[in-house]
């Protein structure tokens, strides 16, 4: 049988809450990224210019399922704090 310790609620809570303050952080970053990389297509005309947008929009969008997982980690941490707390 697995079990879980918990030695101190409050320390998993402001943890919790670090990594939700840095994952709106992360996305916050990426979103920028991507909207400076689309706002530079009137400015640069290149096919490399096409190729880093492809790069970036590509990265972007493995930085968000990056951001899906760390969601379900926050989400596992609150269950787990409201299931000791309920005790």
């Amino acid at each position: 049988m697995n079990s879980v310790v918990v030695r101190d609620i409050e320390s998993l809570a402001r943890y919790m809450e670090t990594l939700k303050v840095k994952k709106d952080e992360l996305e916050s970053i990426y979103l920028s990224l991507n909207v400076e990389t689309l706002n530079q297509e009137s400015n640069w005309s290149d096919p490399q210019y096409e190729i880093l947008k492809e790069q970036i929009s590509s990265y972007c969008m493995n930085c968000k399922s990056q951001l899906e997982e760390l969601d379900n980690v926050i989400n596992y941490i609150n269950s787990l704090l409201s299931k000791i707390r309920d005790l």
